[in-house]
């Protein structure tokens, strides 16, 4: 066995090794190598973990977000999310149908078909929001809510997250919906009256044995009396009725034909007949009933005047609004309707660009409603004010 080179041999072959001066460097770089990263190091660590995490949020699968035009949307196997312009998103589950039938700088009108949606109108925007479910209208000037139409019943559940919602139908006067409540409405079911069976000639029955014997003489028998049967008759509904199960039209018609309008009708009455009339787009007839409870002049006048200014509003008719407004928050400053009043006469001196009346509109209404469902709209007024 051959023995390799001898350590004196290798030590000729590899020379004297590094120098005092490269063995100082040497000594260093090993020292070195047990302190903790210099911190040059941990602003590239901390950026590439920044990236990292942006490209991993935008590559997570996000609900499709989709912009909306005029017409029907329906939701089918799958939650539907849909943003209009200034930012408000609506969200459709799955078997939720709705058409949206307008859409503009001052008005969304959104008729809910069936099913569920949740909205998030954006505030500030000065538009107003419309959603409705049958015989119903749920109003909006910015908040999140949700709304539950199931029409085979005829019944609406809305729940506020965020905001004040108005909801109007044919059981009475608007409701306010705030944040953290809900409202469930449904039509009065139908009353079935019975009525007394018209009398009927008894029937004659003879007794008849079959002969299985010679004939003889049979005593004679007695009649059976068979009673009439039990008739159960449904009364014609009644207008009220009609109006209670969603059935405006219905119900203004037979109101026609049995002369009602020609009537002195009560306010009540005549409340419920104006909304149905304002609902189906008669507008004149809503007017003439609304006029008479004003010039009443009885408690329901307050009402009357808020209703008529909607109802000109509406109808893009800004300075008729103001005036019935400015009636409505005179007559009932603190009043039920006082708060929406107040909302709808700054909507109207917005559309009539009247600045210096809108600001102290404004004034008045978070003097008197503070965090109201129009904040949002009179918060800029007051801090955009002339110095």
């Amino acid at each position: 066995m051959s023995s390799g080179p001898s350590f004196d041999e290798s030590r000729r072959a590899l020379g004297e090794g590094p120098s005092a001066a490269r063995r100082g460097l040497q000594r260093a770089r090993l020292l070195r190598g047990g302190e903790k990263p210099s911190r040059v190091v941990r602003p590239l660590v901390f950026g590439a973990l920044v990236a990292s995490v942006v490209v991993v949020a935008v590559l997570w699968p996000r609900p499709r977000v989709e912009a909306v035009a005029l017409g029907r949307v329906e939701a089918v196997g799958g939650t539907r999310a849909l943003e209009f312009s200034e930012g408000s998103q609506l969200t459709l589950q799955s078997g939720t149908a709705i058409r949206l039938e307008a859409f503009d700088a001052t008005r969304a009108e959104i008729l809910l078909e069936r099913g569920h949606l949740e909205a998030h109108v954006t505030k500030g925007t000065a538009r107003t929001w419309r959603y409705h479910a049958g015989p119903w209208t749920i109003r909006v000037v910015g908040t999140r809510l949700s709304i539950d139409w199931v029409p085979e019943r005829e019944a609406v559940d809305v729940s506020v997250s965020e905001g004040v919602v108005e909801v109007s139908g044919p059981t009475g006067a608007p409701v306010l919906v705030r944040a953290g409540q809900s409202l469930q409405r449904a039509p009065v079911p139908r009353q079935a009256v019975i009525v007394a069976p018209t009398p009927v000639e008894p029937v004659v029955v003879e007794e008849v044995r079959p002969r299985t014997s010679p004939p003889r003489a049979l005593p004679p028998s007695e009649p059976v009396v068979v009673p009439p049967p039990l008739v159960e008759a449904v009364a014609p509904p009644s207008w009220q009725q009609l109006l209670a199960t969603g059935k405006r039209a219905e119900a203004l018609e037979l109101a026609s034909a049995r002369g009602v309008f020609a009537e002195a009708l009560g306010d009540a009455d005549a409340l419920l007949l104006a909304d149905a009339a304002r609902l189906e787009r008669r507008g004149d007839l809503s007017r003439v009933l609304l006029a008479g409870v004003l010039e009443r002049s009885g408690p329901n006048a307050a009402e009357a005047a808020f209703l008529l200014g909607r109802l000109e509003l509406d109808d893009h008719r800004p300075e008729a609004g103001r005036r019935f407004f400015s009636r409505a928050v005179a007559l009932a400053p603190d009043g039920p309707f006082a708060e929406q009043a107040r909302g709808r006469l700054l909507e109207a001196l917005l559309e009539l660009q009247d600045l210096p009346a809108a600001r102290e509109a404004a004034r008045d209404y978070l003097e008197h409603h503070p965090g109201g469902a129009w904040e949002g709209v009179a918060l800029p007024l007051t801090r955009s004010e002339p110095r």
